[in-house]
């Protein structure tokens, strides 16, 4: 079992990002491909390899999984791009699809599964899965029913579930359904962050990303049904905090929340 983190709140080149990880006690990273990181689009093909090489010599850390910036229309998955996960041994593209505007949930559901068909061949040629997430909101899925219903008719070497207990529980979807629904051979990873809705100072709701053990998604209760169901794979802690300087604040206490979580017996 791998414990992640997803590394958006740090912009630090390589070698420093790898010694700021390795601190946190992970055994890799979630790696933003983006501008303004170390490692873009434009870059990826030399920059990903060499990024993956310098953190496992340097930090003993690996990078598990890249998250792209995210389109309505898949630009960013590009043969290029698999490539260069395959060259540096990335095994996962997280990523949340999304409807273009004024498209239907049903018609962008049918148009991401033509896409994702398009291009499973090229991503098993590579050894690379996409990992799609469930995100609450205006997202393509927004929880795990959405999820296996987008997944179904897709191959499940290449094609699987990043399943977000948070934006999970932000609709309304308990994990142990959730878990009935998607665990299986597409489960590809667990992410783990936690939030509520709290009515902002223009009247709205809105969420509120907050401390692992706070929160409406219940990180011991996705622990023990993942337990009993043998999961044995990666866990992201995606370092997400509403809260200023929640990240250094509760970051390093979440992870080792999460891994005594796992490692509790009584299966």
């Amino acid at each position: 079992m791998k414990f992640t983190v997803f590394t958006k709140p740090y912009k630090d080149e390589i070698p420093a990002l790898g010694k700021r990880v390795a601190a946190l006690g992970v055994d890799g990273i979630e790696l933003p491909v983006r501008p303004g990181y170390p490692v873009t689009m434009d870059n990826a093909a030399v920059e990903l390899p060499k990024a993956a090489k310098l953190l496992r010599e340097e930090s003993g850390v690996s990078i598990e999984s890249i998250a792209p910036s995210f389109t309505s229309d898949g630009a960013e998955l590009t043969p290029k791009l698999f490539e260069a996960c395959g060259k540096a041994g990335v095994p996962i593209i997280r990523i949340c699809p999304m409807p273009r505007e004024g498209e239907s949930y049903l018609d962008a559901e049918k148009r991401w599964q033509k896409l994702f068909l398009g291009m499973a061949p090229a991503l098993e040629s590579n050894n690379v899965a996409l990992g799609i997430q469930n995100h609450s909101g205006r997202n393509v899925p927004v929880h795990a029913f959405g999820l296996r219903s987008l997944l179904t008719p897709l191959p499940a070497k290449s094609i699987g579930a990043v399943w977000d207990a948070a934006h999970n529980a932000l609709e309304g979807e308990g994990a142990g359904f959730a878990l009935e629904l998607i665990y299986g051979p597409y489960f590809k990873m667990l992410n783990l962050k936690n939030g509520y809705k709290k009515r902002a100072d223009d009247g709205k709701w809105k969420t509120f990303w907050c401390k692992g053990d706070e929160g409406l998604s219940d990180w011991k209760a996705v622990a023990e049904n993942l337990k009993k169901r043998g999961f044995n794979g990666t866990v992201c802690l995606t370092a997400e905090y509403s809260e200023p300087g929640g990240v250094e604040k509760h970051l390093a206490a979440d992870i080792a929340y999460a891994k005594r979580l796992f490692a509790k017996t009584g299966n």
